[in-house]
């Protein structure tokens, strides 16, 4: 059932879930104008789709579209563009960086090198995971997606969700904590 809506409430319902689809589009293509270019493309997909939306979860409809155009402009490169740079991610968002929230006011130098070296690692760690693995995780652990939206946004089942959320958390614990012992192995 279709229902002209205005452009007003489009900007109303969609624009405070502007920074969820920016930083899964970063997440996904990993280059800010890319990311850019894909929540540009999918605000005019979703604002020419609006009147059919049927009214419920808006971020999750959003974020649903920003995933397919995200896939559609991974598709278009080549196998090793797969590659998704966390270390461009981990910049400066609002004003306050990763690295500021996890830090003291006043650290130590070593604190900050070891927290530097820990977020390294982490973002190492993610950016070995497929990319379907960092999309359900992405959305479950950084957008607070249900199980049941994210089944929405992918197009899996919900156990589909739950396996392959599993499976991610294990992998990247796995990967987290051998990154670690490799580290540790190269010190003298």
């Amino acid at each position: 059932m279709y229902r002209k809506r205005s452009p007003r409430e489009f900007e109303k319902t969609m624009l405070p879930h502007i920074d969820a689809a920016y930083r899964l589009a970063m997440w996904l293509l990993g280059h800010s104008p890319d990311a850019e270019d894909a929540v540009q493309d999918s605000f005019v997909r979703a604002f020419r789709a609006f009147d059919g939306w049927k009214g419920v979860n808006a971020k999750g409809w959003l974020l649903k579209i920003v995933r397919n155009t995200c896939m559609t402009q991974l598709g278009k490169r080549s196998r090793n563009a797969n590659v998704i740079h966390l270390d461009t991610v981990s910049g400066d968002h609002d004003g306050i960086g990763f690295s500021d929230a996890c830090v003291d006011k006043m650290p130590l130098a070593e604190d900050v090198l070891i927290a530097a070296d820990r977020q390294a690692r982490l973002w190492a760690a993610v950016n070995s995971l497929p990319t379907d693995s960092i999309i359900v995780l992405i959305l479950r652990e950084f957008e607070d997606q249900s199980y049941k939206q994210i089944s929405e946004i992918v197009g899996i089942p919900i156990g589909t969700v739950m396996s392959r959320l599993s499976r991610a958390r294990q992998q990247l614990r796995a990967r987290f904590l051998a990154q670690g012992k490799e580290g540790k192995n190269h010190e003298m």
